[in-house]
């Protein structure tokens, strides 16, 4: 049997990292199906490497007759596209990832060639309907019953952390040539992985309000096991780097310090990219991250002022926040950084404070690193885009399955920020102040609001 999952194209702007990493959640479901039945033939195709008309060529010349599509809220409008032309070759469509997962009930009300939407963990489900299991024993999944949406139980089992992820159903050589030209100073030889689930601040403090993960608690893998999964990265990859994409790894620093000391000496000039936040970060824990060969740290700062800071639940002060960058910075740690313009609260003063934190962070950084080179590699600055699924989508008064950014982002102004002007105004002050704090560094990222950068 043959299917096809698809990530499609983003819908407006692009990602900094665009192309230079595979769909890992794609990946764990075809690595879970293709060792339940190897004879199965799974195709991954990715829009952030596969052009939209090569995409949509792909569709038509497979006889693949399942088609599994992963939408966010930034390629919904493209994943719809996929979707007809699907139907169109009578495939059966199904839906999952993080937009997906936030509106699967509108979805199924309002698109009627989507057959059901898996919501969260997709691995057993999706392997259930390639074995026609009744989709009333099917666990996360959406779908019609007659005129009624049913809804299954929702259970979060993360098999991917115990998976073994079978490489060879992506082009790994062709990401990594992607990385090693994005990102030239760090080394073409990286992978993808998932120390741990979930995130400390969401589940003691219901976390940030643009978040919009389910994870209700923090889990770690043990350091053993992360350690022998890294050396059989190297042994079979070549390893050299690896980006740990849990939410923030600095939340636990017991962990961190067994996983120190767990640490093959084989496996010593192993290199890390991972999340933290300033709210963790103090001198042992940069010290910590400097003496596990952490190369950078993604740093989501958000404001320099503490009232916009408390508005967003964001757990830290505007002090925390330089501090922790002059932390890593001190120790030799580069900083992809991201900052949020349009916050609830947000004013004209607050967001030059955001300016001048993330310019005095970039400066500190400057020349610091290997050659001289800054060590703040990106100042991403967004404006608030209430994502489907969090708490700020919440309070919107147009909710649908479709997700316009820019309008979501204007309601969002008019309603809960504080500017002088009217909300156009407003608008294009904060796109504006949102490019040029990205100047501050080498990197861009504008996706899901640059409709003058396409992806």
């Amino acid at each position: 049997m043959k299917v096809q999952l698809i990530t499609p194209n983003q819908d407006v702007g692009r990602s900094f990292n665009a192309a230079t990493w595979w769909p890992q959640g794609l990946l764990s479901i075809a690595s879970y199906c293709h060792q339940k039945d190897p004879y199965l033939d799974i195709e991954i195709i990715d829009g952030e490497i596969t052009p939209k008309e090569n995409l949509k060529k792909k569709i038509q010349d497979s006889n693949a007759r399942i088609i599994g599509i992963s939408c966010n809220s930034f390629n919904y409008q493209n994943g719809l596209e996929i979707v007809r032309l699907a139907k169109s070759l009578e495939k059966k469509v199904y839906m999952g990832g993080p937009h997906a997962s936030a509106v699967a009930e509108q979805i199924l009300k309002n698109q009627p060639d989507i057959d059901a939407v898996i919501r969260y963990d997709g691995e057993r489900a999706f392997n259930d309907l390639l074995h026609n299991k009744p989709f009333s024993e099917i666990q996360n999944l959406v779908y019609r019953n007659g005129d009624e949406i049913v809804s299954n139980a929702l259970v979060l089992e993360h098999l991917s952390q115990n998976l073994e992820i079978d490489f060879s159903l992506i082009d790994m050589a062709q990401y990594q040539k992607n990385h090693k030209e994005q990102f030239p100073f760090l080394p073409e030889k990286a992978i993808l992985y998932f120390t741990h689930i979930g995130c400390d601040w969401r589940a003691r403090n219901k976390g940030c309000i643009f978040c919009a993960s389910p994870e209700p608690k923090l889990v770690f893998q043990s350091p053993e096991k992360v350690w022998q999964d890294f050396k059989r990265f190297k042994e079979l990859y070549e390893i050299e780097i690896v980006k740990d994409y849990g939410d923030t790894i600095t939340a636990d620093a017991k962990w961190i310090r067994s996983f120190l000391k767990a640490r093959p000496t084989e496996l010593s000039d192993m290199m890390l990219m991972v999340y933290g936040s300033a709210r963790d970060i103090d001198d042992e824990m940069a010290g910590l991250l400097q003496k596990l060969n952490v190369k950078y740290v993604f740093v989501g700062f958000e404001s320099g002022d503490n009232k916009i800071l408390q508005n967003l639940r964001k757990g830290t002060t505007a002090k925390q926040n330089w501090d922790s960058a002059r932390r890593l910075i001190d120790n030799g740690i580069g900083i992809f950084a991201s900052y949020i313009l349009g916050s609830p609260g947000e004013t004209e003063e607050t967001i030059q404070r955001t300016h001048d934190l993330a310019a005095r962070i970039a400066e500190y950084g400057n020349g610091k690193g290997p050659n001289g080179r800054n060590l703040v590699e990106l100042s991403n600055a967004s404006p608030f885009i209430p994502i489907p699924g969090s708490c700020a989508y919440d309070n919107l008064e147009h909710k649908s399955d479709t997700f316009d950014c820019g309008e979501a982002i204007k309601e969002h102004i008019s309603r809960f920020c504080d500017f002088t002007t009217d909300s156009d105004t407003s608008y294009n002050k904060i796109l504006e102040t949102c490019k040029n704090i990205s100047l501050l560094s080498p990197q861009k990222n504008y996706l899901g609001w640059d409709k003058n950068d396409k992806n």
